[in-house]
Order: C-alpha cells, then structure tokens, then sequence
C-alpha cells in the first residue's frame, strides 16, 4: 500500500469538502426552486364574477355573460358567455366542471353585449382590442340555441 504524503491528503480532504459543499448548494438550490413553485401553484385564485344574466323572449334560455379569471404569476383573464337552460341555471361549479360549456371567449377589456333575436337566436356584440384571442362556437352545448356574432368597432 502507498503511503499519501501530508500536502496531498490535505488536498484530497479539501476535495471532498468543496464536492460536499457543492452538492449541498445543489440540494438548497432545488428545495427554493421548488418551494417557489408550490407558492406560485398554490397562491394563485381563481374567480368568476358574473356581468350580465339576459332570459331568452320565451324564457326557455338564459345567456350569462361573466368574467374568469385565474391570479398569481400565471394569472390570465377571460370574459365568456354561456346559454343555459331556464330549467338548469347558470352555475359556477357547472361551468368549471363542463369543459367549454362556453359558447363565447374573449381577452378581458373587450366590450361584451347580448341580445336575443328571437326565442332561439342569441347576437354576442364584441368589441376587439390588439392581441386578442377570441373563440366562438355557433350553437349552445344542447345545439338548441343559435348564435351570431357581430363585431362593434
């Protein structure tokens, strides 16, 4: 066995300190990013506010113009437009658990107007802004209710 001189043991033991030190500044660094990211997960809110709740002329239908929006780092906010049912109303916790049930979206800022045309016939007058992101569909979720869309500017 070959014996280690004094000078070279001592690097080899400042070797394995700063390998240790480096691994535990790895270790640190993955728990903030992580925790950073479980607080960015975790602290943004999401909330609906209804603007607009307009019967249909037989009252059969209901259009609900409302806002969704989502805080937090990536927070984004929609303002959306749903027909419901007279018999099933408008509700938040449906709307979250029926996945486009939308029939209208657009990026906040946008001027929204509903109007019915008649008993099955829904008009969504919209305003556009620059960078807009906007979607429509050309019936409700039972395919009952018309929609037309007119642009106002």
């Amino acid at each position: 066995m070959q014996e280690v001189d004094p000078v070279h043991r001592e690097s080899l033991c400042l070797g394995d300190v700063v390998i240790s030190r480096f691994l535990s500044g790895i270790g640190a660094i993955t728990l903030c990013i992580s925790f950073l990211y479980l607080l960015v997960v975790f602290s943004s809110r999401s909330s609906f506010e209804i603007e607009e709740q307009l019967a249909s002329p037989n009252k059969k239908y209901i259009a609900t113009y409302y806002v969704a929006m989502k805080s937090g780092v990536t927070g984004w906010c929609k303002q959306r437009v749903a027909v419901s049912p007279e018999k099933i109303p408008f509700s938040v916790e449906t709307e979250q658990s029926i996945h486009h049930h939308y029939l209208f979206t657009a990026t906040c800022g946008a001027e929204i107007r509903l109007e019915w045309e008649s008993n099955k016939l829904l008009v969504v007058y919209y305003s556009t802004l620059e960078h807009m992101f906007l979607s429509m569909s050309k019936t409700d979720i039972l395919g009952e209710v018309e929609v037309v869309y007119k642009n106002i500017t």
